[in-house]
């Protein structure tokens, strides 16, 4: 069973209407300067519980909390960052993973823009894959700069979490964009029964790893979520390799895929009707099975 909390549905709602009040009440510059000043400064907790089939008992309520699309810039979003980070740790999450896009082009100054990251607490850790502006920009150095501050870079990779004998599988793809996605190799080593949680940058990847048997919640960003939306968070543009699945929740096969909307921004410095976002889920196991 796959459920999204009314809370998210009712935010989603709320951010459209306040939406249409802005436009209509103020007008385009008076939208702008909500868009760049205050929407995308205040990231939204969504909450899913997810049934994950495979899932054995000893990962009843596992939680697990997905950020993504950081884009830490000089001088933009580092307080955002810090704000994120804490709000997380209010959440007190088993795991923390974040799917790509730590920077957008200023690889050399990682370790620096992304010091928040290293208050991050969750009781089994922190993991991350990579994006497509990671990989563009010298994804060596970024992948020092996460380990160096305790998050585990997966990059067609994974690793076991085992607990009263049950397996949780927790891997992470390459981008699909800008490098070599090796679904096998990102499951090597994995008992063949235990579910995946696959972190994979670009959403559309979820039509190719849906042909592979078994299991898998998949998190991705990428999107934005549209970053800037019609009133009532419908998109206006998408990016390449996330054009067919936007923002939220969607079944794919054998994959439940969930993109989440990201923190940072690229180009306009603004969200409109698209929060940024921090996701809670609380895996259960599949009724269905």
């Amino acid at each position: 069973m796959t459920t999204a909390q009314p809370e998210t549905r009712r935010a989603l709602l709320k951010r459209g209407l306040m939406g249409m009040m802005s436009f209509g009440a103020v007008g385009g510059g008076g939208a702008y300067s909500y868009a760049r000043l205050i929407e995308r400064k205040h990231p939204v907790v969504e909450r899913l519980r997810l049934g994950l089939k495979g899932l054995g008992p000893a990962f009843e309520g596992f939680r697990i909390v997905q950020i993504s699309d950081l884009h830490v810039e000089p001088h933009v979003n580092q307080p955002l960052l810090a704000k994120t980070v804490s709000m997380i740790n209010d959440l007190k999450p088993d795991l923390v993973v974040i799917t790509g896009d730590i920077i957008t082009n200023r690889s050399g100054l990682t370790a620096k823009l992304t010091e928040p990251l290293a208050d991050l607490k969750a009781r089994v850790g922190v993991m991350a894959s990579l994006g497509n502006h990671d990989v563009w920009h010298n994804p060596k150095v970024i992948t020092t700069a996460l380990q160096n501050h305790g998050i585990k870079v997966h990059r067609n990779t994974g690793e076991a979490l085992g607990h009263q004998g049950d397996q949780l599988w927790i891997a992470g793809l390459d981008s699909v964009w800008a490098g070599s996605p090796r679904i096998a190799d990102s499951l090597k080593g994995k008992a063949k029964t235990a579910p995946c949680v696959m972190l994979g940058h670009e959403p559309d990847y979820a039509d190719t790893l849906s042909k592979t048997p078994g299991s898998f919640l998949h998190l991705a960003g990428h999107t934005h979520g549209g970053q800037i939306c019609w009133p009532g968070g419908f998109p206006i543009k998408l990016p390449r390799y996330g054009l067919k699945y936007g923002r939220g929740l969607f079944e794919v096969g054998n994959v439940h895929l969930y993109v989440n909307r990201g923190i940072g921004t690229v180009m306009a410095k603004a969200r409109f009707a698209c929060s940024p976002e921090i996701t809670e889920f609380t895996l259960e196991s599949d009724p269905r099975v």
